[in-house]
């Protein structure tokens, strides 16, 4: 129990440690394309939290959510200024670490149910696939709410200001939140799919044989 216990706590701040460097590293964690902001540093989060669990991932979320607020007081610049607000850096973060985990169980079951079936054998090959696609499917999940829940929680405090007005006009919550899905949302969703998906699922293979090899 106490080796899990510091297992855990090293994987937290090995994967903070990440989260911290992407934050505050320019084009690191995000990446400006055309006038497009596109931000990578949900991927460690996601990672974290599929490899360490549901505590793991609350955790890398909420410290993505300071950081990103410390890097709003450090750069100020258009819509960074909204998160300085910890309602809308933190608590959309926060949210979403809580959603990841619950999200993989939930798709593995689903997964596992219509590929695998009641009934039939359990191969290892089957687990494997079964895993990896709930994996992807995750990602690509958890990145699409992780923008939304962001996003509403933006539009919620920036829609009466002259920057949103300016940018957005008149828009309501659904046509903002769509129009910035099509401007970098998808982008960061099939990033989050192709790039961390199987960083996550290569790490829980390690782990697992590392734990069979030890046993």
């Amino acid at each position: 129990m106490r080796n899990e216990r510091v297992k855990e706590m090293t994987l937290i701040a090995m994967f903070t440690a990440i989260v911290a460097v992407m934050s505050f590293v320019p084009f690191l964690g995000f990446i400006t394309v055309g006038g497009v902001a596109i931000t990578l540093i949900h991927i460690p989060v996601l990672i974290g939290a599929i490899f360490g669990g549901k505590r793991t991932g609350i955790f890398l979320a909420t410290a993505f959510g300071v950081f990103s607020m410390i890097r709003a007081f450090m750069t100020p610049e258009l819509f960074n200024v909204f998160f300085q607000n910890p309602l809308v850096a933190i608590l959309p973060r926060f949210l979403f670490g809580v959603s990841i985990w619950y999200i993989y169980t939930f798709v593995f079951k689903m997964l596992k149910a219509t590929l695998i079936g009641a009934e039939a054998e359990e191969t290892e090959g089957k687990k494997r696939v079964t895993e990896l696609t709930a994996i992807g499917v995750t990602f690509a999940l958890s990145s699409f709410a992780h923008t939304v829940i962001t996003l509403t929680a933006l539009y919620i405090f920036a829609f009466n200001s002259a920057i949103y007005l300016e940018w957005f006009g008149d828009a309501n919550v659904l046509r903002f939140v769509w129009v910035i899905l099509l401007s970098n949302g998808f982008i960061e969703v099939g990033l989050a799919v192709i790039i961390g998906a199987p960083i996550a699922w290569r790490l829980r293979e390690y782990y697992r044989t590392e734990q069979n090899t030890i046993a």
